[in-house]
């Protein structure tokens, strides 16, 4: 295995064996609802309903900040204008993160019903939708993260 992770997902076909095998040489101690030989699916299905809910969480935050950053754009006085800029560019920034965000809330169906008929074939399957859903989630937070530092940057140079 050459360790090659993102998120805790293994990137490499290599890597994502070495998962699929070590995975499922362990039994249901931790009560993941699977039966010995097919853990892997149900890990990584409760993977991807972890990254659905922060996505669902990383949603309203930035709901919250465009709101918040809307109702400020009208409350800036004149002779302010770069503070308007820097609100405006947070306000685009926190639109844009919801706007990626909300594609990892959709439901997942494979468009070929043979993707279901091993374990393995359901594993990669499952695994290519949470790889996907953990960038888009990664880039979102990032932008996320810096649409609030400027509309706190812009909150506090409008308050002095």
């Amino acid at each position: 295995m050459s360790r090659s992770y993102f998120w805790g997902v293994p990137v490499e076909k290599t890597d994502l064996d070495a998962y699929w095998t070590a995975v499922n040489q362990r039994r249901t101690d931790e009560g993941d609802g699977a039966d010995g030989k097919n853990v892997a699916p149900a890990r990584v299905e409760h993977a991807l309903g972890r990254v659905t809910d922060k996505s669902a969480a990383l949603l309203q935050a930035d709901s919250i900040l465009a709101a918040l950053s809307t109702f400020f754009a009208y409350q800036i006085q004149h002779g302010q204008e770069w503070i308007a800029v820097v609100n405006k560019v947070a306000l685009a920034l926190a639109l844009l993160s919801c706007l990626i965000v909300l594609f990892n809330l959709g439901l997942a169906w494979a468009k070929n019903v043979s993707e279901y008929e091993t374990a393995e074939k359901h594993f990669a399957f499952t695994f290519s939708v949470l790889k996907g859903r953990a960038i888009r989630f990664t880039l979102a937070l990032y932008l996320s993260t810096l649409a609030f530092a400027m509309a706190f940057v812009a909150a506090v140079a409008a308050a002095f």
